[in-house]
């Protein structure tokens, strides 16, 4: 990584953070989650209906977020520009925000985050970003499935 800038964070109030750098993207978010609540999806469908092109991939379990899954794909068939997948098998969280700027650690996309001591990393590295967006992307084609297959298997 040339030319990288990296801020660390710890400690309370991170998803309010995470929420402000989502909400200045005006061409693509990345969201990589496994857990958002209605809030945040509200949010990003917010994002989205503006003409910011939103992917959220998040956790495919049937124990723990089937409800999420079915209100992620009626967004998603309401907005255009907001895309869901899911995965059986995700930890991480990463947020891409116009391919400039990445976020990454601990705060998963809940309100409730703000209670607990996450940690943040927030990197502006544009070459970087690129190459680990593709990874990401690659990944998720291979893997997962669209929030709406994944919601349709529970019922």
């Amino acid at each position: 990584m040339t030319n990288t800038r990296i801020q660390r964070y710890t400690g309370k109030n991170l998803y309010t953070k995470l929420v402000k750098e989502l909400e200045k993207a005006r061409k693509l978010i990345i969201a990589v989650t496994p857990f958002i609540d209605r809030d945040s999806v509200d949010k990003l469908t917010k994002l989205a209906a503006g003409g910011t092109r939103v992917y959220i991939v998040t956790l495919n379990d049937p124990r723990k977020t089937m409800k999420t899954l079915q209100y992620i794909a009626e967004k998603a068939s309401e907005v255009q520009n907001l895309w869901c997948y899911a995965l059986r098998s995700i930890h991480a969280k990463i947020y891409i925000v116009d391919l400039e700027k990445m976020l990454t650690g601990s705060v998963n996309l809940v309100k409730t985050a703000n209670k607990n001591i996450e940690n943040l990393e927030v990197i502006d590295d544009p070459d970087y970003i690129a190459i680990e967006a593709v990874k990401l992307i690659s990944t998720v084609l291979r893997e997962a499935k669209s929030c709406k297959e994944a919601a349709a298997e529970k019922q």
